[in-house]
This record gives C-alpha cells, structure tokens and sequence, in this order.
C-alpha cells in the first residue's frame, strides 16, 4: 500500500501493519492531475450505458483510463500514439476501428484483417445500472463526453437493506425484507448476469423490478426504465439458492418473540418488485 504523508511525501506500508482504513472526500480545491475518460459505449444491439470508460481492449501498449492516457495507433507507419483527449469517439467498422478526433479528422486505427487482434472486454461503470462489460463483439462505439452530473464522495449514502414484495409462482404476495439468492440484502450488492455478449452487475439500489422468464433467466427491470433479459449466473437461474422474505416488525410478526420469515425457492419464485429509500443502515 502507498500513501503520502502531511508533507506530500511517501510512504509504503504492509497489509499486516494496516488496522483500519478510513477514506473521506477530497480537500476543498483539491483537483486530480489528469480527469477519468467518461463517455457513452453502444453494443451491436443499439443499448447505450453512460458512465466512466475502460477502453484499454484497444490499447496493446499500455493503460487508458485518463484523458492524459495515450492510445496507441497501429495502422500508421510511424505507430504514433494518440492522447484520448484528442478522440471524440470510436467507432467499430467491417475491418477494425476508426477514431474521429475532436479537429474532425477521422483515422483508421486498427486493422483486424492485418494480423491477430484479441481485444479485452469494455468496461463501464453506469451510475444507474452498476458495472457492465462489453466484450469485444458485442461491441458498437465509444463517444466521449463530460457527465452530466459530476458525483461527488456523498453521492454514496452507504447504503440500506434491500425491502420489497415477492410473488410466488401461485401469486402469494410476501412483503419485507428481502435476501437475494440466500445471501444478497443490501442495496450496494449486485445481481450479475450476461445479455448478449455483455456482462451485467445491475447494484440493487438500481432496480425496481426482477421477473422471472424461464428456468435459467429473468427480466431485470432499472429504476431509468431500462430492461434486461439476463441469464447465465446462480443469481438469474436454476442455481439460484432462493429468495428469503422476512415481514417488516411489529404487529404479528413479532408475537412469538422474533419476526417470521419465508422461504421461496428458485421453482417458487414469480417475480420481485423493490422499495427503495429504506432507512435501515449497515449495522443496524
């Protein structure tokens, strides 16, 4: 681990000598050397996800998840590199990619036809989905763009337990307190799953609505109005561990001395639909 010290310098120190971490937000005035690379990635299938951007599935020479960052490109004869401050967007196209540079110059940067070309998956963090991944076929574009809403340290309100209603297969309606896959219950959690040659790790936090469309897959609906079909992990099929609802307190819930709670297996399970803005807080 590597800190600074009151007088900027610093400091290695081991795991073993760490006993707490306390983080907090940046001191008034403070500003980063170089910005993260934000933008908006479209798949072949026309969904956008908005976020900060991992494009280093194009960058066989190094990092690229500055603006200061350099791109490297191969298809000229010098292999010159290019700042991503320069790039408005990248572009797939039948034989690579094409990046348009902010002075409207459009260059051809990769040529798949010219020799072996294995990108790594595209990474986005979507403040309103959660982490997606985009694999390299799947992939359409990149655009470049300010956030619309810079999110600051308090953005994080350090999360809540996840409350909602779930319906079994028969239409039983269960409200309360809800743990995902027997062990998922706080909404900075994410439910993972696959979608068209994209990875997905929706947060909790995001989504209103989780419904069942087969034995291995389900409908995720996000709080935007976004929809998934999602397959291909224990959280959205057979290997699911089952959903535990327990009754919100009080009342006949706790008249034996502690609140009931339900089972509903994987078989038994219809539908979720989650309430957020719940007050309980880690810990408590």
């Amino acid at each position: 681990m590597v800190e600074k010290d009151d007088r900027g310098d610093i400091v290695h120190l081991h795991g073993r000598d760490v006993i707490r971490i306390e983080f907090s937000a940046a001191p008034a005035g403070a500003a980063p050397r170089a910005r993260r690379l934000h933008g908006t990635v479209q798949d072949r299938s026309g969904r956008t996800f908005t976020g900060f951007v991992d494009p280093r599935a194009l960058n066989r020479g190094g990092d690229a998840l500055l603006e200061s960052d350099m791109l490297d490109d191969f298809e000229n004869e010098d292999h010159r590199s290019i700042r991503l401050d320069r790039i408005r967007s990248l572009e797939r196209t039948p034989t690579g990619v094409a990046a348009t540079l902010v002075s409207g110059e459009v260059l051809d940067l990769f040529d798949e036809a010219s020799g072996p070309f294995h990108p790594r998956p595209f990474r986005i963090s979507d403040p309103a989905l959660g982490s997606v991944s985009v694999e390299w076929r799947a992939f359409q574009s990149i655009r470049f763009h300010e956030p619309a809403r810079p999110a600051g340290y308090d953005a994080f309100d350090g999360g809540h337990l996840l409350h909602g209603t779930v319906v079994t297969r028969d239409g039983e309606e269960l409200a309360g307190r809800v743990r995902w896959n027997a062990h998922e219950e706080w909404s900075w959690e994410s439910l993972n799953g696959t979608s068209e040659d994209v990875d997905f790790a929706i947060e909790f936090t995001n989504i209103r609505r989780i419904e069942r469309t087969g034995e291995d897959g389900v409908r995720v609906t996000v709080l935007d109005g976004r929809t998934f079909e999602l397959t291909g992990s224990s959280d959205v099929g057979r290997d699911n561990k089952g959903i535990f609802v327990f009754p919100s307190r009080g009342g006949e819930a706790e008249a034996d001395g502690g609140p009931r709670w339900r089972y509903i297996t994987w078989d038994d399970f219809r539908e979720a639909h989650f309430s957020h803005g719940a007050t309980e807080r880690p810990g408590s």
